[in-house]
């Protein structure tokens, strides 16, 4: 019974699952010492697929808002305000004098090095990182896509100066 003898360790759906070989009881023997009962260890589950790609997703969109701001030198907080006013990223970057060509380019500088912190740090999936890279390279999200105001709220006037710095 050399096979069973050999034991084996298994993972499944989150359990690890040791053999009776494994943990030194060999079956085929009958000077087998005291029996040693087959050990189970729960691991965490992993958090659902789809929660993962919605907290990846939610960490892009807020390293894209970063650097969004950064080229439009303004803070984050700024940049969020002022899309709420009804401003575009268009209209922001107007008042830089910057074409949609100059602030992809300078979009893309600033975004790249906080994407790859997000995946180092596993907040992004690289597949993540890629496809927003892609998806900026064909031209900036939202680029005259003002805000909706939420239901029941006033529709704010844009003023040229919103979200600029002194």
């Amino acid at each position: 019974m050399a096979a069973a003898s050999a034991g084996a360790l298994f993972v499944t759906g989150g359990v690890v699952v040791i053999t009776a070989g494994a943990a030194g009881l060999h079956l085929g023997s009958t000077q087998a010492s005291a029996a040693q009962p087959t050990t189970a260890i729960a691991s965490p589950a992993p958090a659902p697929p789809a929660a993962t790609a919605q907290a990846g997703q939610k960490a892009a969109r807020q390293a894209l808002m970063n650097a969004e701001a950064q080229v439009l030198g303004l803070k984050p907080a700024q940049l969020a305000l002022a899309l709420r006013q009804g401003m575009t990223l268009h209209q922001l970057a107007d008042q830089k004098s910057l074409s949609e060509t100059q602030f992809a380019s300078a979009l893309t500088g600033q975004l790249k090095p906080l994407l790859d912190q997000a995946v180092t740090s596993q907040q992004v999936t690289s597949g993540q990182e890629q496809k927003l890279l892609k998806q900026l390279a064909k031209g900036v999200p939202n680029w005259d896509h003002a805000a909706k105001p939420k239901a029941g709220q006033p529709v704010p006037t844009p003023s040229p100066a919103a979200g600029a710095t002194q």
